[in-house]
């Protein structure tokens, strides 16, 4: 089996795929590093036996993100499965939307990730926070549990300038494919 794709990020290319095996995934890394010798490709074994090629981004084109969640282990679970992804840079945790918009402001990210049920919550009004979180592409988060319907996820989502609805008992898959994604 064999799955590559390439993403244009900032002026750059980051490559990304996964092969079935580590003499398929070599190969591949030959022949991408062949027809781009500036750029480094490297693979690593998954934990479903599959090979997972990459592209190794300068910082310059590293996507930059900061996670918004009130819970500790989620930020730290979260920044800790980003950092293992060289085509993103993780910026700062905050725990709440004042935080998220201090850290906004000082460190400028490409993305936030938000959590959109955050202790503070009922202090801001979404279309403040909105235009406040402006300069990034907001992927917001929440439990698909915590709504009666998509329609209420979806809504909510978008009063707070999400571009993106994630669920968090699915993030493994959809996090960084979203984070990538080069369309505002």
């Amino acid at each position: 089996m064999l799955d590559i794709f390439r993403r244009e990020h900032r002026g750059g290319v980051v490559w990304m795929g996964t092969a079935k095996d580590e003499e398929a995934a070599t190969e591949i890394v030959r022949r991408l590093h062949s027809a781009n010798p500036r750029q480094y490709f490297t693979f690593d074994q998954s934990t479903q036996a599959k090979h997972t090629i990459k592209s190794v981004p300068s910082p310059r084109q590293q996507v930059s993100v900061l996670v918004v969640d009130d819970a500790d282990v989620i930020r730290r679970t979260i920044t800790d499965f980003l950092n293992g992804e060289p085509a993103i840079k993780v910026l700062g945790e905050a725990s709440n939307f004042a935080e998220a918009i201090s850290m906004t402001a000082a460190l400028k990210p490409d993305v936030i990730l938000l959590d959109l049920h955050m202790s503070d919550d009922r202090s801001f009004n979404p279309a403040f926070v909105k235009a406040k979180l402006s300069g990034a592409r907001v992927l917001a988060m929440s439990l698909s549990s915590d709504y009666e319907s998509e329609e209420d996820i979806r809504l909510l989502a978008e009063s707070f300038g999400a571009v993106t609805m994630l669920d968090k008992a699915k993030l493994g898959d959809a996090l960084i494919p979203a984070i990538l994604q080069t369309e505002a």
